[in-house]
């Protein structure tokens, strides 16, 4: 496989970052030797930036991509892989000394997909696990 990512700066306030990998898992010296390795996509990647409002506030936008995988427990890959997913999620922070308060919206776009399934081995059940709809969390953390 092969990792890749890059960090830059449009302007002072406004830090971007792009990273990707690529692999291609296979069996090795038994009955699926050859065959990919469930649950594990070719292709991973997040891009995003950090955009510095004020000296105290920031805006974060970070999108993911996770490929086309095979489910769980299809080490013969003989059912259909899980759709690629592509979300966005954004956070607002408020940053004091130790002190981060906070407030994120996850999966903005409202992307319905599944993270993981699983098959038995004959390929005939298949079971989803959704992920969660646009969801939304508030917080607060301290720094020691």
């Amino acid at each position: 496989g092969i990792e890749a990512g890059i960090n830059f700066k449009f302007f002072d306030n406004v830090l971007t970052f792009l990273n990707f990998s690529y692999q291609k898992t296979k069996f090795k010296g038994d009955n699926y030797s050859g065959n990919e390795i469930p649950a594990v996509p070719n292709w991973l990647g997040n891009a995003g930036c950090k955009i510095e409002l004020s000296d105290k506030l920031n805006l974060s936008i970070i999108g993911k991509y996770v490929g086309d995988r095979y489910m769980i427990s299809d080490q013969k890959n003989q059912v259909d892989k899980l759709d690629y997913y592509f979300t966005i999620d954004g956070k607002l922070s408020y940053v004091r000394d130790n002190v981060e308060i906070f407030l994120g919206i996850n999966n903005i776009f409202d992307e319905e997909y599944s993270e993981y399934a699983v098959t038995n081995s004959t390929g005939t059940a298949k079971n989803y696990y959704p992920a969660p709809e646009r969801n939304f969390e508030v917080g607060i953390s301290y720094r020691f």
